[in-house]
């Protein structure tokens, strides 16, 4: 799939979570921000950014990668980070202490960055899915899991402060 198809499904993605968060009142207005001011994060035509806070330094992210390390190693990735880059006590730490409650709801499980990663101050949790879900057009399951990710995490985020 080239750039712009993976473009088209990824906004197509964002929509339907977007859709799926308003229904489930999770966000009661829909209000989710792609890109808008802040655009310049996700430099790259293989990431979204989705902002559901005000403070654009915590925000998730809908992108595609190939892992050079670790468990996904070499394999072609659809993933949905939760960025928290920076705000370890305030947004991080809160949502490690409930990460196996979160898992639980989402029937997956949530990655987080090496040590060595996390010890510069990038803070992230990634659910991984399988890229054939772009290949096959499958947008519904994939904005089911964006949608998970924030209707679980976003209450504890608000919860500590981040609005």
């Amino acid at each position: 799939m080239n750039d712009q198809n993976f473009d088209q499904f990824a906004n197509d993605v964002l929509a339907k979570a977007s859709e799926i968060l308003a229904a489930n009142n999770t966000l009661p207005d829909g209000q989710l921000f792609f890109n808008n001011n802040r655009a310049w994060k996700c430099y790259s035509k293989s990431w979204k950014c989705i902002y559901a806070f005000e403070d654009g330094e915590v925000y998730y992210r809908l992108g595609k990668t190939t892992p050079r390390k670790g468990l996904h190693r070499g394999k072609e990735l659809l993933v949905i980070e939760l960025v928290m880059d920076g705000h370890k006590k305030q947004a991080f730490l809160p949502l490690l202490a409930q990460k196996n409650q979160i898992e639980n709801k989402l029937g997956t499980t949530l990655e987080r960055e090496q040590p060595k990663i996390e010890a510069t101050g990038k803070y992230r949790f990634k659910l991984f899915l399988p890229y054939f879900l772009v290949k096959e057009g499958n947008i519904r399951t994939a904005a089911e899991k964006l949608a998970g990710l924030i209707a679980t995490t976003k209450p504890v985020l608000n919860k500590s402060g981040v609005v």
